[in-house]
This record gives C-alpha cells, sequence and structure tokens, in this order.
C-alpha cells in the first residue's frame, strides 16, 4: 500500500530533494539538480514566486520508505494569461512502480480539484526559466545542467494515467565547425552596418549589471507568444539573476544594441556544468563550486541557454549575428560541441538557426496535460 505525505518538516524536505539519488543511483545520463536551489524553489521566504502561486509538495511511502515525489503548484498568474483553470506538477519523481505513480497524481489531481481546476499539465515550474519537459526520446543522451532527465517508464506511466501531449519541445546538438564560416560572417556584419547596431563589449559582470532590467525586459517581450510562458516580474526577475549570475561568462554573453543604445537582442550560453554537478552529487560544498568555477574555464561542451530578440527586431537578422558571435568564440576557446536547451517544435524561426550548422535532433521532451 502507498501512502502519501504532504511535506511539512525541514525533515520531510530533506528526504524530498535526495529522492532522485535513490531513483537514478545507476544512470549515468542523470545530472542532479543542486540541492540549495531545490530548497530555494520550496522557501516561502526566498521564492518570490510563491507570493504569486499556491504550492503543495507531495512525497509516496511505500514498505517505510520514500519511493516517489511530486511538486503541485496553482500559477495564478499563468492561469490567468492562458485563460485555464490548472494546476501544474514539477519535481516528478518515483521508483518504478506504477501504484506509485497512481498514487502521487491522485493526490496532485484531488488537490486541483479542491482548489477548484479542472486541468493538470506539467511538468512545468514557475515560469519559462525553470526546468520543463518530461523526457520523452533521447533517454540514452547524457542530460544537461539545465535540463529534466526521467525514466523512460515515467511517460508510460503517465499515458496509462490518462494524460496525453499538450505540446514538444526539441533539443539538438551541435557540433562547432573547425573555422568560422566567411559567408555567414560576412553576412553578420552586413546586418550590423545595415541596422546600425552595436555588439556591445562586456569585460566583467559589473559593465553588464546596467543592463540586466532591460535584459529581462525583452526576455518577456521575446517569449511572451510562447506556449505556457508566464512574464517575470522585477522580483523574480532579481533572484534568477542573483542565483545564475555566478555562472555566466562573458566571453558567452553576447549583447546587440540598435542604434539608440537599447537592447535589440542578446543570446546566454554557459560551457556545460552537468559533470561537475554530477560528481558533486548536487551539493556546491565542499568541492562543488570549485567543480563547476573549473568547469566554466576549462570544457570543450557548451550549453546554449537562449537568446532572445525583441519582437519588432526579429526579422533584422539579430539572432544570426549573436549564433556567429557563440560560433567565433567557441572555436577560439576550444569548444567541440555545443546543446540547445529545450525549443518549442513550432518555433520554426529557433530551429531553422541549426540548418548551417553539423546537428543532429538528439532529445525531445512533453507537457502532458489531463482534464480532471
Amino acid at each position: 500500500m502507498v501512502e502519501i505525505r504532504t511535506v511539512k518538516s525541514a525533515a520531510d524536505l530533506r528526504k524530498f530533494i535526495g529522492l532522485p539519488y535513490k531513483v537514478y543511483k545507476d544512470c549515468p545520463y542523470w545530472v542532479p539538480e543542486l540541492r540549495i536551489e531545490e530548497k530555494l524553489m520550496l522557501d516561502k521566504e526566498k521564492n518570490p514566486s510563491l507570493k504569486l502561486c499556491e504550492v503543495e509538495s507531495f512525497m509516496a511511502i511505500k514498505d517505510s520508505k520514500v519511493v516517489g515525489r511530486v511538486t503541485a503548484i496553482l500559477n495564478n498568474p499563468a492561469n490567468e494569461v492562458w485563460e485555464e483553470k490548472a494546476v501544474r506538477f514539477w519535481m516528478l519523481d518515483f521508483v518504478e512502480d506504477y501504484e506509485v505513480a497512481t498514487a502521487l497524481f491522485a493526490a496532485v489531481e484531488d488537490w486541483a480539484r479542491s482548489k477548484g481546476m479542472t486541468r493538470v499539465q506539467g511538468p512545468l515550474g514557475f515560469c519559462d526559466l525553470d526546468k520543463q519537459g518530461m523526457l520523452i526520446e533521447g533517454f540514452n543522451e547524457k542530460d544537461l545542467s539545465i535540463t529534466i532527465y526521467n525514466h523512460p517508464y515515467y511517460p508510460e506511466f503517465l499515458e496509462k494515467l490518462g494524460y496525453s501531449k499538450k505540446y514538444d519541445w526539441v533539443e539538438y546538438q551541435v557540433t562547432t565547425p573547425p573555422v568560422v564560416n566567411e559567408r555567414v560572417d560576412r553576412l553578420a556584419s552586413l546586418i550590423l552596418r545595415k541596422n546600425k547596431f552595436k555588439i556591445l563589449d562586456l569585460k566583467s559582470i559589473k559593465d553588464a549589471q546596467p543592463y540586466l532590467p532591460e535584459a529581462f525586459e525583452v526576455l518577456n517581450e521575446a517569449f511572451a507568444v510562447l506556449d505556457g510562458v508566464v512574464p517575470l516580474n522585477r522580483e523574480q526577475a532579481d533572484m534568477y539573476i542573483s542565483e545564475n549570475i555566478k555562472y555566466i561568462s562573458m566571453d558567452y554573453l553576447k549583447v546587440v544594441l540598435d542604434k539608440d543604445g537599447k537592447i535589440a537582442g542578446y543570446g546566454v550560453a554557459v560551457p556545460s556544468l552537468g559533470e561537475a554537478k554530477k560528481k558533486s552529487k548536487g551539493k556546491l560544498f565542499p568541492l562543488g563550486l570549485l567543480r563547476m568555477m573549473r568547469a566554466l574555464k576549462k570544457n570543450d561542451s557548451l550549453d546554449l541557454y537562449f537568446i532572445a530578440v525583441r519582437p519588432e527586431m526579429q526579422n533584422t537578422g539579430v539572432a544570426a549575428v549573436i549564433l556567429n558571435e557563440f560560433t567565433k568564440t567557441g572555436i577560439k576557446n576550444g569548444i567541440k560541441m555545443a546543446e540547445t536547451g529545450p525549443e518549442l517544435e513550432s518555433n520554426d524561426k529557433v530551429q531553422a538557426m541549426w540548418n548551417g550548422y553539423e546537428s543532429r535532433q538528439h532529445r525531445r521532451r512533453r507537457c502532458y496535460v489531463k482534464d480532471i
């Protein structure tokens, strides 16, 4: 028999955060989340999203052991934007036991009904910067530090429980060319001259600080039309900046300004931190932070987080300029390949960027939905 408990105490939270290390103990493809970051996400004092959302986290207990977990999120801003009455599920992990999965989702669905909601969907976090989507293809590919890994039985069990596709994301592995493509480089230069664009020369985080508020405005505007995206408020933006800025290298923060000095678009990439996180078992101390800082300086793999372009600038070639800058820097720094973050399968403009490179679409993940 499976017992469902809500996470109430610090001891409960430790068990909740520790479960994935049991579920993926012998999995070579899984990359752990930083434990401190998972704790932060559920901390009402530190995560401003919890001022806007109602959250309940559940654990499944069987034979006196924690065998499953899930967080249910009632995201009020998302429901307003997308005109839904939905609860999101997130932080989902469970052993290969259909009874456990059934009990977890029964708890989420009952909680959703108690809130007057008529739909459950996910995996989705508080916003588009959180990890999202259940892996349905690419189980034998090493995961990224910015994505969710799950075993093949996860989608099998969900579909058996009546969940179906809402939308998919795809991911690409892109091989760095040995030399810069001269034609592409000339085209990028032409785009810069024609539009009077300027590539911002950033030497340090201090140089980037004045542009951060505008950068999040551009991010909100650029992705507003994409399925499930909810604009960040200032407080949320500040949290994501403070949590991630320590991992940003100026080599891989590419910003293009328009003729008026406003951000036309920008791209963020980070040398892969997956192996460092895995070796450290999701802990920053005593060696985790050191390993991650070392990975930022010496690495041959790059994780492409995103390219965000102001809507009125999206047909000017800004994205091509940013991608060309990434390519030149990657060649200079010995990057052999880059991995894209999840891209909505309907986002043809983004996927078209990889046509000029040796690439392969190697992972797919899904947002599942069920009307209740």
